[in-house]
């Protein structure tokens, strides 16, 4: 079994939206969206996720099975803070796309009831 090593910083950069517009926001590495992270199934990933942002953040992984103390939510992790380090580490278990965003502070929409 193959293991992937990757490294993402979680910084402010600025981000072209469209050309020749530019907004200062945070990503990984300094790009939007973050680095591709390319493996197979069976391969164990590790992420090491270094905080360089002013705030507490996490990585949370959409669309791939993860332990749950992998997971980047504050309920099963704590916030990476300010300047410290994460190691993610899981095996990868299925084929597919998948996404992995930062949570802690980050938007959620809440739509209104229906009346």
């Amino acid at each position: 079994m193959a293991g992937v090593r990757v490294r993402l910083e979680a910084r402010e950069a600025d981000w072209e939206f469209a050309p020749g517009r530019t907004i200062r926001g945070f990503a990984y590495n300094g790009i939007v969206p973050g680095p591709l992270i390319e493996a197979n199934v069976g391969d164990t990933i590790e992420v090491e996720l270094k905080n360089s942002l002013h705030q507490a953040t996490t990585t949370h992984w959409h669309g791939i099975r993860v332990p749950a103390e992998m997971d980047g939510t504050e309920a099963v992790q704590p916030p990476v803070e300010p300047g410290e380090t994460f190691k993610y580490r899981f095996v990868v278990p299925d084929a597919g796309t998948t996404l992995g965003q930062p949570t802690v502070r980050s938007v959620s929409v809440a739509w209104p009831r229906p009346r």
